[in-house]
């Protein structure tokens, strides 16, 4: 798993790479996932970067009540079903992320959907995401994996440049975290993004 372009620094973009991210914008944002997530409730956190095969978990802060014992570094998330994959997405340029969603929406069509309309609904999405700078994912029911329903946020972390480098996500029981994106909990985890200052 390659997460940046070794010393291209900015040429990444224009060779359609997700921006490099420096060891010490790492260390600076999993330093500050404990007291965001004791700040948020003790819902349990992730890091993730844009690698090789799309978004990657790096970092986990565990909550109060873990969602899964299955969420280890390294894992892939889905860039199209998952909150950090949404995010990726939103806020990196299409060129880095485009055939990523293609491939991911063509794998997740049912035989029964209209692959239009699941462009549509997915593109729908992207633009909620940006209008609120918080991408989400909320299960409407059980998921096959974790046996019960979760709702996840995700927002980019940027460097002194404005571009996206990781996703910080939040991750919890549906019944614990409401699907509202303009709710508290999501509003406090853009900010908090936000104030992660992080070298372009």
């Amino acid at each position: 798993m390659v997460p940046y372009a070794h010393d291209l620094g900015p040429r990444s973009l224009g060779l359609g790479l997700a921006p490099p991210v420096k060891p010490q914008a790492l260390r600076t944002a999993i330093d500050a996932m404990p007291g965001i997530s004791t700040a948020l409730g003790d819902h349990t956190l992730c890091l993730s970067v844009w690698g090789n095969h799309g978004p990657t978990a790096i970092h986990f802060e565990p909550g109060a009540q873990p969602v899964s014992g299955d969420l280890r570094t390294g894992l892939v998330v889905s860039v199209t079903r998952s909150a950090a994959g949404r995010a990726f997405a939103a806020f990196l340029p299409t060129d880095i992320t485009r055939s990523f969603v293609a491939e991911d929406l063509r794998l997740s069509r049912t035989s029964m959907e209209d692959a239009a309309a699941q462009q549509a609904a997915f593109e729908l999405e992207m633009e909620q995401a940006r209008a609120s700078g918080v991408a989400r994912s909320a299960d409407p029911g059980p998921s096959p994996i974790q046996g019960f329903a979760v709702t996840a946020f995700s927002v980019p972390i940027r460097d002194s440049l404005g571009n996206m480098i990781m996703a910080l996500t939040i991750i919890s029981h549906a019944s614990r975290l409401q699907p509202d994106r303009d709710a508290e909990v999501p509003t406090r985890l853009a900010q908090a993004a936000a104030s992660i200052a992080v070298d372009g």
